[in-house]
């Protein structure tokens, strides 16, 4: 059963008990280490919730409560990790307490799966599941780790530190939404290690009756949310140019969308999805390399990328990736050329490359990226430091990262900007550092191209992450 649905949306409020909610209960046993009932339980301890959270175990036969009923307040979520046959009565009983969502954890059946979706809608409960691995809201005064996931704890962790330490309005990350508990893994892991920040996750399971539109209505209202990564199975069915404009946000502001092309899209559907505006990746690494840059800038207004490089033939290599995709690259008659060639005489431009010449040092990657910010013309910048013939050290590291963070939102340049590091580990610092310029021009064309008019960073920012309400 698809997620995508044209059903009536449920009120914001609604949404935000199953994103961002106050009172989580586990529901199901938890007698034996790997429960999963236990695991979920252990994983809203030691992620810190911040919430108010109990235990039910229908059967009596470990600590907690009998029934949903019991608890002396009603759950915004309930996690159902009770066996198959049991999963209607949990519902119920879920229902007859108030509670409003759930995430029901265990796999079952296609056929069970929807047998659960229309009681839960005949209830009145938003339902992701069955089969999901759950949710995920890391900021600040939510710390919500409703996972099985072992990185899940240490990113929730990791990002909520994070953002204790900057402002209130100034918190941004992507969120994720996925159909699939292997997909899921893959994005949450490589988030973690990338040290990425993230502002949401759920996996909406396999009969889920919350739509991957109403998940991205919840992130795109004043949330913390910068960027969204969105599974291509979240949009299997019907998925005509009519039904992708109502998936799709319809107006700034709101976050870009990412798709990640999980097999299933037709080409006549991709061109559908980048015709309005959304970036389609074709892996869980592209996806994240397209993410590290919007959430770290602005995306512009406009096109025209130049490549900035001591290695004039990785350069042209990656000229060329940027016009088999459809960049529009600076050309050698830019007007912007006369006043490169008066700051760096022994450079050179070509079709979209500024050659630096091979004795370079940081000061001439400095004063070609302030002309690129004075001019304004140019709207993506790839910076490319190879150790062929360069003072290659700390000193280029700590100026690339100067240029890196002058073009992060806070100063709102216009201008993307990448530093690919070829054979050199990139620091873990959340700027978008590659480790080859074929990877950073795939990222900066995407973002460049798909990201252009969604919103920017600004007020409103909510440390919950919850939509305003109606």
């Amino acid at each position: 059963m698809s997620t995508l649905t044209t059903a009536r949306r449920p009120p914001l409020a609604t949404m935000n008990a199953l994103l961002s909610p106050r009172t989580v209960v586990v529901v199901g046993s938890h007698r034996t280490p790997g429960d999963p009932a236990g695991t979920y339980h252990q994983a809203l301890r030691m992620g810190q919730f911040c919430g108010t959270l109990a235990q039910v175990d229908p059967t009596g036969a470990s600590d907690g409560f009998r029934s949903v009923g019991e608890v002396p307040w009603r759950p915004d979520l309930a996690i159902l990790a009770v066996p198959g046959p049991h999963l209607l009565a949990a519902l119920d009983d879920c229902a007859d307490a108030g509670v409003r969502a759930v995430a029901v954890v265990t796999a079952t059946s296609h056929d069970e799966g929807l047998q659960l979706s229309a009681r839960a809608s005949r209830r009145g409960l938003l339902m992701i599941g069955p089969g999901s691995l759950g949710v995920l809201n890391p900021l600040p005064l939510v710390r919500l780790n409703a996972t099985a996931i072992r990185h899940g704890v240490r990113a929730a962790g990791a990002v909520a530190e994070q953002d204790a330490e900057q402002d209130a309005g100034r918190v941004a990350g992507v969120a994720v939404a996925v159909r699939g508990s292997l997909l899921a893994t893959q994005l949450l892991e490589e988030i973690w290690r990338r040290s990425l920040p993230l502002s949401g996750f759920v996996d909406l399971g396999d009969a889920a009756n919350v739509s991957a539109q109403q998940v991205m209505s919840c992130w795109g209202h004043g949330t913390a949310t910068q960027v969204v990564i969105l599974g291509s199975s979240c949009l299997t069915a019907g998925l005509t140019a009519e039904v992708l404009s109502r998936v799709v946000p319809g107006s700034p502001p709101h976050p870009p969308l990412v798709v990640l092309d999980e097999g299933n899209l037709a080409p006549a559907q991709r061109r559908c999805l980048s015709a309005l505006g959304v970036i389609v990746t074709e892996s869980v690494a592209e996806s994240l390399d397209v993410a590290k840059l919007l959430i770290t800038q602005t995306p512009p207004e406009g096109s025209g990328l130049l490549i900035i490089s001591d290695d004039q033939a990785g350069a042209m290599a990656a000229a060329r990736t940027a016009a088999l995709a459809g960049a529009e690259l600076c050309h050698t008659d830019h007007p912007l050329r006369r006043t490169i060639d008066s700051l760096l005489p022994a450079s050179s431009w070509s079709e979209g490359v500024l050659y630096l010449g091979d004795q370079v040092g940081p000061e001439h990657y400095e004063l070609a990226v302030r002309a690129l910010r004075d001019d304004g013309s140019v709207h993506a910048a790839l910076l490319i430091q190879s150790r062929t013939g360069s003072r290659h050290g700390d000193d280029m590291v700590a100026a690339l990262h100067q240029l890196l963070s002058a073009c992060s939102r806070a100063h709102a340049t216009g201008m993307l900007m990448a530093a690919a590091l070829v054979d050199s580990p990139a620091p873990a610092d959340g700027l978008p550092w590659y480790p080859d310029e074929q990877k950073a021009v795939r990222a900066l064309v995407l973002a460049s191209t798909g990201g252009a008019g969604h919103r920017p960073v600004g007020g409103g920012q909510d440390q919950r992450g919850d939509a305003p309400q109606p």
